[in-house]
């Protein structure tokens, strides 16, 4: 069967409206797959979709409102967490679900409060949570790439992040570690002999995580105060939120809060 070219001026259509024979390009698809079209063309269309929105104008705006609360109330009875929608992969989201889920919190990451401008540049966070016996894996919310790599590295353990915190308030609260000259221990005045001292008092425990690991002194960025031996991975991840002490609460009500 040989297709037609509805856009030749040979091939016209007479409209029902206004009586007027015009070219089939000017009349819109009623069964596109049959290649049917409607008998008004669409200037005729227009006007009557304009004048019934005139004089229905109440009658719409009622039905839309009905259609919102329906909406709005199975969306408040659903209590089950926003999972990845079917078909996608396991961590592949797209930009409109960041955008989605950001909108909710106001744009700002939960836990560093960054602005969240590039989508790119964000993290999708995930949990596994139990939907109706089944474990499936939920948005807990968005993330900037630091907050999340901090996240990361502090393993979610929340005793950890608490104990950080309590470190970096006694270190700028200047009740801190003391070297025998009864001064702030900072990067200039710490001696390796102190260091050693140091992590033989913790019994070569992170001062944080309570983990033996390899030990590293971490300083204050804001005060420059020793704030005790800690794990490489705590470590970088107060640098990572570049020692801001009010992220370190935000994280632990972050991962209290699914």
């Amino acid at each position: 069967m040989k297709k037609i070219d509805f856009t030749k001026p040979s091939v016209t259509k007479k409209c029902t409206k206004c009586g007027v024979e015009k070219v089939l390009a000017e009349f819109n698809f009623k069964n596109k797959s049959k290649e049917k079209r409607k008998p008004e063309c669409r200037k005729c269309q227009n006007i009557y979709q304009t004048k019934y929105r005139e004089s229905n104008r109440q009658a719409i705006q009622e039905k839309g409102r009905e259609h919102y609360k329906k909406k709005k109330a199975s969306a408040s009875k659903s209590s089950l967490p926003v999972t990845q929608s079917k078909g996608r992969g396991d961590s592949v989201f797209d930009q409109v679900t960041k955008r989605r889920v950001a909108r909710t919190q106001g744009y700002a990451c939960p836990i560093s409060k960054e602005p969240l401008i590039d989508f790119r540049k964000c993290v999708l966070d995930m949990k596994l949570a139990t939907v109706n016996s089944e474990s499936v894996k939920a948005i807990r919310g968005v993330l900037s790439l630091e907050a999340a790599r901090a996240l990361k590295l502090f393993k979610e353990d929340t005793a950890a992040i608490k104990m950080a915190y309590y470190l970096i308030a006694e270190a700028r609260g200047i009740a801190c570690l003391k070297s025998q000259s009864r001064e702030p221990l900072t990067e200039g005045n710490t001696t390796t002999e102190i260091l050693d001292y140091l992590a033989d008092e913790q019994n070569y425990f992170c001062a944080v995580s309570g983990e033996v690991e390899p030990l590293f002194a971490a300083y204050d960025s804001e005060s420059g105060i020793l704030i005790g031996l800690v794990a490489k991975s705590v470590r970088d991840a107060l640098e990572v939120l570049d020692y801001e002490d009010g992220a370190l609460p935000r994280m632990i009500e972050y991962i209290e809060s699914f």
